[in-house]
């Protein structure tokens, strides 16, 4: 893949850290995570791995540090090859943090004049461009408290609040999510990535997810395919709820053995695939296996997540 799209890592950080929202059930499991046992490793790793990106995409990312500083939970600067220097702050604020300072009262509040305190350090020592602070808590019991922190910092362009609800759904990514979302912004006009969202275009998830589980794991060597192999393709990325997955799956199934894609054996009980078909998607397969060493599910994972159709979004 070729990179399309010019973005510093802090722009990437930025997209990843907005990409989505976890629900505020979701957010309850911060209370059970510490600042520097689980939060700031967790979130330094994600940082490490749009760093990464970087360096096996071969662009002009140099000079890229990430560490921790008196200013920063997590800080990283890089150079670009026209020399221009740039830094990003992350301040991460445990639930425990928010628990202790709720417990002094109002008028002694001391996080917000900290975090105001941080940014200053950040700015005068690294000069950061942004400054983001994380409040990694359940969003149901301190909403309100959430909402007083934020508007301490409106008027700061430089400085962006990221809601528990985006912070939780920025700790669940994994580096292949990362990889695969990093890519799909830096990529998304390559031809070949172009041509493999064509064609898995209009179909559904179904169709989508048997198609691009087979065709993974018939490139690493499966030949045949029984009915539950290729249900289960479906089934690991549908929701527990959704009762009609079976019926849809059948559906699709019909659908990719009209087309010839999947064949039933002789035998009745087994499929084959017509392994021509979808170029592009098994190039892009070939692509992630020797840039980032993925196979399995978490290919399935990157090529699900690449191939989506595009949005408006994807084109600022």
């Amino acid at each position: 893949m070729f990179i399309t799209h010019r973005a510093t890592p802090g722009e990437l950080l930025s997209q990843l850290l907005f990409l989505s929202s976890s629900t505020p059930e979701d957010t309850k499991a911060f209370k059970h995570l510490a600042h520097n046992k689980d939060l700031c490793p967790a979130f330094h790793d994600k940082v490490e791995s749009i760093l990464q990106l970087f360096n096996r995409h071969k662009t002009s990312a140099l000079d890229i540090q990430g560490f921790r500083d008196n200013g920063a939970d997590i800080l990283f600067r890089f150079e670009d090859e026209e020399g221009n220097k740039d830094a990003v702050a992350l301040q991460v604020k445990s639930q425990k943090e928010i628990e202790d300072d709720i417990k002094r009262g109002d008028g002694k509040s001391s996080l917000v004049k900290d975090l105001k305190a941080q940014r200053t350090d950040a700015q005068s020592k690294h000069h950061v461009s942004m400054f983001y602070i994380l409040l990694c808590c359940d969003i149901s019991a301190y909403r309100d408290y959430v909402r007083k922190v934020a508007a301490e910092f409106t008027s700061l362009d430089d400085v962006k609040i990221v809601s528990p609800e985006h912070a939780m759904h920025f700790y669940s990514l994994d580096g292949t999510d990362i990889a695969a979302y990093c890519s799909r912004i830096l990529c998304r006009s390559d031809y070949v990535v172009t041509k493999a969202v064509d064609e898995l275009a209009d179909t559904t998830q179904e169709h989508r997810q048997i198609v691009i589980g087979s065709m993974v794991d018939h490139l690493e060597g499966k030949l045949t395919f029984s009915l539950d192999d290729l249900c289960s393709f479906t089934e690991a990325a549908s929701p527990e709820s959704d009762h009609q997955v079976a019926q849809r799956t059948d559906a699709a199934l019909q659908d990719l053995c009209w087309d010839g894609f999947i064949e039933n054996n002789i035998d009745g009980e087994s499929f084959t695939l017509r392994a021509s078909d979808y170029p592009a998607l098994r190039a892009l397969y070939f692509d992630l296996n020797v840039r980032h060493g993925l196979t399995g599910n978490h290919a399935v994972r990157y090529l699900t997540i690449l191939t989506e159709s595009r949005t408006p979004d994807d084109d600022e």
